[in-house]
């Protein structure tokens, strides 16, 4: 029986990877219905759901931020955070949020999951060079509490940042939509 549910469980996680997320649910109710009384098939099930529903917030989240709903967008995709950080499409969503084009959330709607390049083993970030250096390290500020979840924060730090670099288009954007969202006030 330790074999049989083995080989499920490995069959839902191929199906999984291979984005078949109702196949790979379908191995895992069978893994149940085989051992009952063990509750590994239960837990991985659930995580499952919420993996699932978590995916599903985000394109909710970006169908909100392509209507311009910010706030509500914003919202969606902290519970998306919440059910399962590493949802695919919360990083593009993130980033439509950050960009001034009207069609952003469309675009995070059409493209699943942006494949992250593994860092080399010793390598180091380079610091940014030239006239935006410091304007930079702001947005990179904003964008890694946005990735917290941590959105009031972020909103600080792009008027912060905006205070200091002006003409930043990134960080115009940032407060423009902060703004809207009732983060920051309007002055």
């Amino acid at each position: 029986m330790e074999d049989n549910l083995k080989e499920l469980y490995d069959a839902s996680e191929k199906a999984l990877q291979a984005g078949d997320e109702a196949g790979a649910m379908g191995f895992l109710r069978k893994a149940r219905e085989l051992a009952p009384d063990k509750t590994e098939a239960t837990q991985k099930i659930r995580v499952l759901q919420r993996r699932v529903k978590a995916g599903s917030m985000v394109g909710l989240a970006a169908r909100k931020a392509a209507e311009k709903n910010f706030t509500e967008a914003v919202a969606t995709a902290k519970e998306a955070f919440a059910l399962w950080p590493q949802v695919p499409g919360l990083s593009e969503l993130l980033d439509s949020l950050e960009t001034p084009d009207a069609d952003a959330g469309k675009e995070v709607a059409r493209k699943p999951e942006r494949q992250e390049k593994p860092k080399q083993q010793g390598q180091t970030r380079v610091p940014a060079q030239g006239p935006d250096a410091g304007a930079d390290e702001y947005v990179r500020r904003v964008r890694e509490q946005i990735q917290l979840s941590a959105i009031p924060t972020a909103a600080e730090i792009a008027a912060e940042g905006l205070e200091k670099y002006p003409g930043h288009e990134l960080l115009s954007t940032f407060v423009e939509k902060f703004g809207r969202m009732g983060l920051l006030k309007r002055g």
